[in-house]
Protein backbone atom coordinates (compact mmCIF):
# COMPACT_ATOMS: atom_id res chain seq x y z
CA UNK A 1 0.00 0.00 0.00
CA UNK A 2 2.28 2.10 0.98
CA UNK A 3 4.73 1.84 -2.32
CA UNK A 4 1.24 2.33 -4.14
CA UNK A 5 0.70 5.38 -2.60
CA UNK A 6 4.41 6.44 -3.14
CA UNK A 7 4.07 5.89 -6.83
CA UNK A 8 0.53 7.60 -7.32
CA UNK A 9 2.55 11.01 -5.30
CA UNK A 10 5.18 10.67 -7.87
CA UNK A 11 3.13 10.68 -10.60
CA UNK A 12 1.12 13.57 -9.53
CA UNK A 13 4.44 15.50 -8.95
CA UNK A 14 5.03 14.45 -12.68
CA UNK A 15 1.94 15.50 -14.05
CA UNK A 16 1.71 18.75 -11.63
CA UNK A 17 5.64 19.49 -13.42
CA UNK A 18 4.68 18.66 -17.02
CA UNK A 19 1.29 21.02 -16.15
CA UNK A 20 3.61 24.19 -15.11
CA UNK A 21 6.38 23.18 -17.91
CA UNK A 22 3.40 23.42 -20.44
CA UNK A 23 2.61 27.01 -18.66
CA UNK A 24 5.87 28.14 -18.95
CA UNK A 25 6.32 27.40 -22.52
CA UNK A 26 2.88 28.51 -23.61
CA UNK A 27 3.77 31.63 -21.65
CA UNK A 28 7.26 32.55 -23.08
CA UNK A 29 5.45 31.40 -26.92
CA UNK A 30 2.63 33.89 -26.29
CA UNK A 31 5.08 36.78 -24.89
CA UNK A 32 7.31 36.78 -28.61
CA UNK A 33 4.09 37.10 -30.09
CA UNK A 34 2.88 40.01 -28.11
CA UNK A 35 6.81 41.42 -28.59
CA UNK A 36 6.36 41.19 -32.34
CA UNK A 37 3.39 43.28 -32.34
CA UNK A 38 4.82 45.07 -30.55
CA UNK A 39 7.86 45.60 -32.43
CA UNK A 40 5.39 45.71 -35.48
CA UNK A 41 3.32 49.33 -33.57
CA UNK A 42 6.29 50.89 -33.37
CA UNK A 43 7.28 50.30 -37.12
CA UNK A 44 4.59 51.48 -37.95
CA UNK A 45 4.12 54.42 -35.90
CA UNK A 46 7.59 55.38 -37.06
CA UNK A 47 6.56 55.10 -40.70
CA UNK A 48 3.73 57.21 -40.11
CA UNK A 49 6.41 59.99 -37.65
CA UNK A 50 8.85 59.54 -41.24
CA UNK A 51 6.06 60.91 -43.48
CA UNK A 52 4.41 63.31 -41.25
CA UNK A 53 8.82 64.46 -40.67
CA UNK A 54 8.26 64.43 -44.59
CA UNK A 55 4.99 66.69 -44.68
CA UNK A 56 5.82 70.38 -43.85
CA UNK A 57 4.59 73.15 -44.88
CA UNK A 58 5.98 74.99 -47.92
CA UNK A 59 4.79 78.09 -46.81
CA UNK A 60 7.52 79.93 -45.40
CA UNK A 61 5.43 82.93 -43.78
CA UNK A 62 2.91 80.93 -41.86
CA UNK A 63 5.95 79.83 -39.27
CA UNK A 64 3.87 80.35 -36.59
CA UNK A 65 1.38 77.27 -37.77
CA UNK A 66 4.26 74.95 -38.79
CA UNK A 67 5.61 75.47 -35.40
CA UNK A 68 2.09 74.45 -33.87
CA UNK A 69 2.69 71.32 -36.02
CA UNK A 70 5.32 70.24 -34.59
CA UNK A 71 4.32 70.49 -30.96
CA UNK A 72 1.27 68.82 -31.65
CA UNK A 73 3.48 65.72 -33.32
CA UNK A 74 5.52 65.78 -30.64
CA UNK A 75 2.41 65.85 -27.84
CA UNK A 76 1.02 63.05 -29.85
CA UNK A 77 4.60 60.84 -29.28
CA UNK A 78 4.93 61.56 -25.70
CA UNK A 79 1.16 60.29 -25.64
CA UNK A 80 2.32 57.30 -27.85
CA UNK A 81 4.83 56.59 -25.14
CA UNK A 82 3.01 56.13 -22.56
CA UNK A 83 0.42 53.99 -23.87
CA UNK A 84 3.10 51.82 -24.92
CA UNK A 85 5.01 51.99 -21.51
CA UNK A 86 1.11 50.96 -19.90
CA UNK A 87 1.13 48.13 -21.98
CA UNK A 88 4.44 47.22 -21.32
CA UNK A 89 3.98 47.34 -17.64
CA UNK A 90 0.88 44.77 -18.22
CA UNK A 91 3.08 42.18 -20.19
CA UNK A 92 4.41 39.16 -18.09
CA UNK A 93 8.42 39.43 -18.51
CA UNK A 94 10.59 36.60 -18.56
CA UNK A 95 14.56 36.91 -17.55
CA UNK A 96 16.20 40.17 -17.46
CA UNK A 97 13.48 42.14 -18.88
CA UNK A 98 15.76 42.61 -22.48
CA UNK A 99 12.64 43.31 -24.17
CA UNK A 100 11.82 46.16 -22.85
CA UNK A 101 14.98 48.02 -22.58
CA UNK A 102 14.98 47.16 -26.53
CA UNK A 103 11.65 48.17 -27.19
CA UNK A 104 11.98 51.73 -24.80
CA UNK A 105 15.70 52.11 -26.68
CA UNK A 106 13.71 52.14 -29.62
CA UNK A 107 11.44 54.73 -28.99
CA UNK A 108 13.94 56.54 -27.71
CA UNK A 109 16.03 56.31 -30.98
CA UNK A 110 13.06 57.14 -32.95
CA UNK A 111 11.77 60.03 -30.48
CA UNK A 112 16.03 61.39 -30.97
CA UNK A 113 15.54 60.97 -34.37
CA UNK A 114 12.39 63.17 -34.64
CA UNK A 115 13.66 65.55 -32.47
CA UNK A 116 16.59 66.21 -35.20
CA UNK A 117 14.33 66.51 -37.78
CA UNK A 118 12.45 69.02 -36.02
CA UNK A 119 15.36 71.16 -35.19
CA UNK A 120 16.50 70.61 -38.50
CA UNK A 121 13.68 71.60 -39.78
CA UNK A 122 13.25 74.88 -37.56
CA UNK A 123 16.77 76.24 -37.92
CA UNK A 124 15.57 76.10 -41.80
CA UNK A 125 12.85 77.96 -41.02
CA UNK A 126 14.86 80.04 -38.86
CA UNK A 127 17.36 80.88 -41.48
CA UNK A 128 14.36 81.28 -43.91
CA UNK A 129 12.60 83.68 -41.87
CA UNK A 130 16.06 85.50 -41.30
CA UNK A 131 16.06 86.31 -45.10
CA UNK A 132 12.83 87.40 -45.30
CA UNK A 133 13.24 90.01 -42.31
CA UNK A 134 16.29 91.30 -44.41
CA UNK A 135 14.19 91.48 -47.65
CA UNK A 136 11.29 93.20 -45.73
CA UNK A 137 14.03 95.74 -43.68
CA UNK A 138 14.93 96.00 -47.69
CA UNK A 139 11.89 96.90 -48.79
CA UNK A 140 11.06 99.39 -45.66
CA UNK A 141 14.45 101.34 -46.63
CA UNK A 142 13.26 101.52 -50.18
CA UNK A 143 9.64 102.49 -49.37
CA UNK A 144 11.05 105.28 -47.72
CA UNK A 145 13.22 106.07 -50.28
CA UNK A 146 10.07 106.35 -52.74
CA UNK A 147 8.10 107.92 -50.03
CA UNK A 148 10.79 110.63 -49.98
CA UNK A 149 10.76 110.90 -53.87
CA UNK A 150 7.05 111.50 -54.07
CA UNK A 151 6.98 113.91 -50.79
CA UNK A 152 9.93 115.55 -52.95
CA UNK A 153 7.62 115.73 -56.09
CA UNK A 154 5.02 116.71 -54.35
CA UNK A 155 6.39 119.88 -53.54
CA UNK A 156 7.89 120.48 -57.14
CA UNK A 157 5.07 119.83 -58.41
CA UNK A 158 3.20 122.58 -56.16
CA UNK A 159 5.89 125.14 -56.92
CA UNK A 160 5.44 124.43 -60.67
CA UNK A 161 1.79 124.78 -60.09
CA UNK A 162 1.99 128.62 -58.01
CA UNK A 163 4.89 129.41 -60.88
CA UNK A 164 2.56 128.70 -63.67
CA UNK A 165 -0.18 130.14 -61.62
CA UNK A 166 1.81 133.17 -61.49
CA UNK A 167 3.31 133.09 -65.49
CA UNK A 168 -0.45 132.97 -66.88
CA UNK A 169 -1.63 136.14 -64.33
CA UNK A 170 1.58 138.03 -65.73
CA UNK A 171 0.45 136.58 -68.83
CA UNK A 172 -3.13 137.69 -68.44
CA UNK A 173 -1.95 141.17 -67.09
CA UNK A 174 -0.18 142.30 -70.37
CA UNK A 175 -2.51 141.09 -72.53
CA UNK A 176 -5.19 143.32 -71.06
CA UNK A 177 -2.49 146.25 -70.22
CA UNK A 178 -1.47 145.90 -74.22
CA UNK A 179 -4.84 145.62 -75.26
CA UNK A 180 -5.82 148.56 -73.17
CA UNK A 181 -3.04 150.70 -74.10
CA UNK A 182 -4.49 150.44 -77.51
CA UNK A 183 -7.24 151.70 -76.92
CA UNK A 184 -5.84 154.71 -75.11
CA UNK A 185 -6.69 157.52 -77.67
CA UNK A 186 -10.20 155.89 -77.46
CA UNK A 187 -13.87 157.38 -76.13
CA UNK A 188 -16.79 155.65 -76.24
CA UNK A 189 -19.83 158.15 -76.53
CA UNK A 190 -23.23 157.16 -75.44
CA UNK A 191 -26.95 158.62 -75.90
CA UNK A 192 -25.97 160.77 -79.38
CA UNK A 193 -29.49 159.68 -81.40
CA UNK A 194 -29.60 157.21 -83.71
CA UNK A 195 -31.54 157.87 -86.54
CA UNK A 196 -30.08 156.48 -89.44
CA UNK A 197 -28.75 152.51 -89.50
CA UNK A 198 -26.17 153.03 -92.61
CA UNK A 199 -24.50 155.82 -90.83
CA UNK A 200 -21.24 156.13 -91.82
CA UNK A 201 -17.82 157.13 -90.54
CA UNK A 202 -17.85 160.48 -91.42
CA UNK A 203 -21.45 160.63 -90.42
CA UNK A 204 -20.93 160.14 -87.09
CA UNK A 205 -17.46 161.70 -86.90
CA UNK A 206 -19.54 164.86 -87.59
CA UNK A 207 -22.45 164.30 -84.98
CA UNK A 208 -19.58 163.70 -82.20
CA UNK A 209 -17.89 167.04 -83.35
CA UNK A 210 -21.27 168.74 -82.94
CA UNK A 211 -22.01 167.21 -79.63
CA UNK A 212 -18.76 168.47 -78.34
CA UNK A 213 -19.22 172.08 -78.99
CA UNK A 214 -22.30 172.89 -79.02
CA UNK A 215 -21.93 171.39 -74.97
CA UNK A 216 -18.66 173.32 -75.21
CA UNK A 217 -16.66 170.01 -74.03
CA UNK A 218 -14.22 170.40 -76.67
CA UNK A 219 -13.46 172.05 -79.80
CA UNK A 220 -12.39 169.75 -82.03
CA UNK A 221 -12.06 169.09 -85.92
CA UNK A 222 -12.22 166.50 -88.19
CA UNK A 223 -8.28 166.39 -88.50
CA UNK A 224 -8.67 165.26 -84.42
CA UNK A 225 -10.74 162.16 -85.35
CA UNK A 226 -8.80 159.22 -86.58
CA UNK A 227 -12.08 157.24 -87.38
CA UNK A 228 -15.59 157.17 -85.79
CA UNK A 229 -18.41 154.39 -85.76
CA UNK A 230 -21.18 153.03 -84.17
CA UNK A 231 -20.89 150.17 -82.47
CA UNK A 232 -23.23 147.11 -83.04
CA UNK A 233 -25.33 145.69 -80.38
CA UNK A 234 -27.95 143.26 -79.98
CA UNK A 235 -31.01 145.42 -81.33
CA UNK A 236 -29.18 147.79 -83.53
CA UNK A 237 -30.82 150.73 -81.58
CA UNK A 238 -29.72 153.46 -80.07
CA UNK A 239 -25.95 151.94 -80.94
CA UNK A 240 -22.72 153.82 -79.15
CA UNK A 241 -20.19 155.50 -80.81
CA UNK A 242 -16.16 155.05 -80.05
CA UNK A 243 -13.97 157.52 -81.31
CA UNK A 244 -10.04 157.11 -82.08
CA UNK A 245 -8.63 160.34 -81.91
CA UNK A 246 -5.27 161.31 -83.15
CA UNK A 247 -4.16 163.49 -80.09
CA UNK A 248 -4.34 161.21 -76.83
CA UNK A 249 -4.08 164.99 -75.04
CA UNK A 250 -7.24 166.12 -77.17
CA UNK A 251 -8.87 162.99 -75.09
CA UNK A 252 -7.87 163.75 -71.78
CA UNK A 253 -9.46 167.08 -72.73
CA UNK A 254 -12.72 165.60 -73.53
CA UNK A 255 -12.60 163.34 -70.37
CA UNK A 256 -11.44 166.00 -68.25
CA UNK A 257 -14.61 168.41 -69.47
CA UNK A 258 -17.55 165.83 -69.95
CA UNK A 259 -18.96 166.87 -66.60
CA UNK A 260 -20.22 169.44 -69.16
CA UNK A 261 -22.98 166.55 -70.45
CA UNK A 262 -24.76 166.68 -67.02
CA UNK A 263 -27.91 166.73 -67.40
CA UNK A 264 -28.60 165.16 -70.59
CA UNK A 265 -29.09 161.82 -72.07
CA UNK A 266 -25.06 161.73 -73.45
CA UNK A 267 -22.10 159.61 -71.51
CA UNK A 268 -18.56 159.71 -72.05
CA UNK A 269 -16.26 156.92 -71.38
CA UNK A 270 -13.08 155.89 -71.72
CA UNK A 271 -13.15 152.75 -74.22
CA UNK A 272 -12.13 149.83 -71.83
CA UNK A 273 -11.42 146.09 -72.00
CA UNK A 274 -13.67 143.90 -70.95
CA UNK A 275 -11.86 142.76 -68.38
CA UNK A 276 -11.35 146.05 -67.00
CA UNK A 277 -15.11 146.91 -67.54
CA UNK A 278 -16.38 143.79 -65.61
CA UNK A 279 -14.05 144.41 -62.73
CA UNK A 280 -14.79 148.10 -62.36
CA UNK A 281 -18.76 147.26 -62.29
CA UNK A 282 -17.89 144.98 -59.48
CA UNK A 283 -16.03 147.30 -57.44
CA UNK A 284 -18.94 149.65 -58.17
CA UNK A 285 -21.81 147.70 -57.15
CA UNK A 286 -20.29 144.40 -54.93
CA UNK A 287 -19.25 146.37 -51.91
CA UNK A 288 -21.73 149.50 -51.59
CA UNK A 289 -20.85 149.50 -47.50
CA UNK A 290 -16.80 150.06 -48.60
CA UNK A 291 -17.04 152.15 -51.86
CA UNK A 292 -18.15 155.23 -52.24
CA UNK A 293 -17.58 155.70 -55.82
CA UNK A 294 -15.12 154.22 -58.16
CA UNK A 295 -13.88 155.23 -61.61
CA UNK A 296 -11.42 154.47 -64.89
CA UNK A 297 -8.45 156.52 -65.62
CA UNK A 298 -4.94 156.54 -67.70
CA UNK A 299 -5.55 152.42 -67.92
CA UNK A 300 -6.12 151.68 -64.05
CA UNK A 301 -9.15 151.38 -61.66
CA UNK A 302 -9.65 153.58 -59.02
CA UNK A 303 -12.27 154.01 -56.06
CA UNK A 304 -12.82 155.77 -52.86
CA UNK A 305 -13.56 153.94 -49.30
CA UNK A 306 -16.32 154.97 -46.69
CA UNK A 307 -13.23 157.05 -45.45
CA UNK A 308 -12.64 159.71 -48.97
CA UNK A 309 -9.07 157.68 -49.39
CA UNK A 310 -8.64 156.31 -52.96
CA UNK A 311 -7.09 153.61 -53.75
CA UNK A 312 -5.63 151.49 -56.77
CA UNK A 313 -7.68 148.86 -57.87
CA UNK A 314 -4.20 146.18 -59.00
CA UNK A 315 -4.68 143.51 -61.20
CA UNK A 316 -3.74 141.28 -58.56
CA UNK A 317 -6.64 141.92 -56.97
CA UNK A 318 -8.90 141.31 -60.16
CA UNK A 319 -9.72 138.25 -59.08
CA UNK A 320 -10.97 139.37 -55.09
CA UNK A 321 -12.87 141.57 -57.00
CA UNK A 322 -14.87 139.64 -59.35
CA UNK A 323 -15.15 136.55 -56.90
CA UNK A 324 -17.17 138.31 -54.36
CA UNK A 325 -20.51 138.86 -54.24
CA UNK A 326 -23.10 140.82 -54.62
CA UNK A 327 -25.35 142.34 -52.58
CA UNK A 328 -29.06 142.59 -52.96
CA UNK A 329 -30.79 145.13 -50.44
CA UNK A 330 -34.02 144.44 -52.32
CA UNK A 331 -33.74 140.23 -52.01
CA UNK A 332 -32.11 141.00 -48.38
CA UNK A 333 -28.85 138.45 -49.93
CA UNK A 334 -25.79 138.24 -51.48
CA UNK A 335 -26.14 137.26 -55.18
CA UNK A 336 -23.26 135.97 -57.60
Amino acid sequence: MISNSHVDDEDLKRKREASSVSEVDSSVNETPKVDKQKKKKPKQKSAAMQSEKVKHPEDDNDVVTHMKIINKKLEKLDSSMISVNKRLDNVIFKGDGTLHKTIKDLFAEMKDDLLKSVVKNIEVLEGRLFEKEQEIDKLKTQSQVLETDIKNQKEMNENLLKELKQIDMNRQKYENESEQYSRSNNIKIKGIADTNLRETARQSAELVISVLRAHNVCQITMADINIAHRLPNKDNKNRDIIVSLISRQKKFDIIANRKQLKGTDIFINEDMTKLNLHVLMCVKKKMPDVTNSAWFMNGKIFYKNHMDKHQTVKFEDYEHWTNLLMYAPHLGAFLC
